[in-house]
């Protein structure tokens, strides 16, 4: 028999505890344990572990989008209508709390963005509200019309690639953004690719060009080495089996770093600059990718006849 549930956290705004609430009560009439409900996800994709699902309606913060659909998914009837019906039912409590948590544009998120760093900020805060993996990013790229694997997406997010006006568009779409988001960030993204035309004085890259990273050597060797240290933090248990590494990377990435909306477009360059300059006297991963996309740029653009 299911133990009784803990009290949901009270700092959960109202959206989140209408979430927490219907999914406490899915497992309250089911009467099934958290054990179970792991058992029921085990081999399939929307696997998830007894800790990860008792997170879910705690109510201590937003949960991931894949968390919450294992959790619908698995407390119930399992006939495909009734389930799709209380998939159905989470999603748009879920995406009502995604909204409630997603803070306010203050004073800096308003200025003019004019670095790939601060689209790059922009882009992640998006991710990060939306809930979803990057894995689900990626996947949701390919059903807006034009796949951007994941690394790619961490290059973006991290200021070291501009998008695409297509990167940025089906990324947009796949993050729910409103029109006015979509508007103003591909609005930033053609002021920087016309900043950079001008800067080098060269024909720009042709709109057709796709860059994606996937395949050079130089990537397919840091992704090996990514895979590796995966799979060391599985074993040794730092890395839940239901965790996802690149989200966990992410965080980790971000977590200690002082907000770059914080800092002024003179910080942000120089940072930038002097992140370059570090990459290419290291030779280190970070600046073999950076060559290998201007590289691939280079060999894009339409040659003079």
């Amino acid at each position: 028999m299911a133990r009784p549930m803990c009290a949901v956290d009270p700092a959960a705004k109202p959206a989140l505890r209408r979430l927490v609430g219907f999914l406490r009560e899915l497992k309250t009439r089911t009467q099934l344990t958290y054990q179970q409900m792991a058992a029921r996800t085990a081999g399939t994709a929307r696997h998830c572990g007894r800790s990860t699902l008792t997170e879910v309606v705690s109510g201590a913060r937003l949960p991931r989008w894949e968390a919450v659909h294992a959790y619908a998914w698995a407390c119930g009837d399992p006939s495909p209508r009734v389930r799709q019906a209380r998939v159905d039912r989470a999603y748009a409590l879920w995406r009502a709390a995604a909204r409630e948590a997603a803070p306010a544009a203050g004073p800096a998120e308003r200025r003019k963005i004019r670095t790939t760093g601060q689209l790059g900020q922009h882009l992640h805060r998006l991710w990060k509200q939306s809930g979803i993996s990057l894995r689900l990013l990626e996947t949701a790229t390919a059903q807006a019309g034009l796949r951007v694997p994941r690394s790619t997406i961490q290059l973006i997010m991290h200021g070291r690639v501009l998008p695409t006006d297509g990167q940025l568009l089906v990324l947009l779409t796949a993050l729910e953004s409103t029109p006015e988001q979509n508007a103003r960030l591909r609005a930033a993204r053609d002021r920087i690719a016309d900043a950079r035309r001008g800067d080098r004085q060269q024909p720009p890259v042709s709109a057709a060009a796709y860059l994606c990273l996937d395949g050079h050597p130089a990537v397919e060797s840091r992704q090996e080495q990514l895979r590796t240290d995966e799979r060391i933090k599985r074993r040794t248990g730092r890395l839940r089996e239901d965790e996802d590494y690149d989200d966990w990377r992410s965080d980790r990435t971000y977590g200690g770093a002082r907000d770059v909306w914080d800092l002024s477009d003179e910080e942000i360059e120089e940072m930038e600059r002097q992140s370059a300059q570090a990459a290419a006297r290291a030779g280190d991963d970070a600046g073999q990718m950076r060559a290998a996309l201007l590289d691939i740029a280079a060999r894009a653009a339409p040659q003079d006849s």
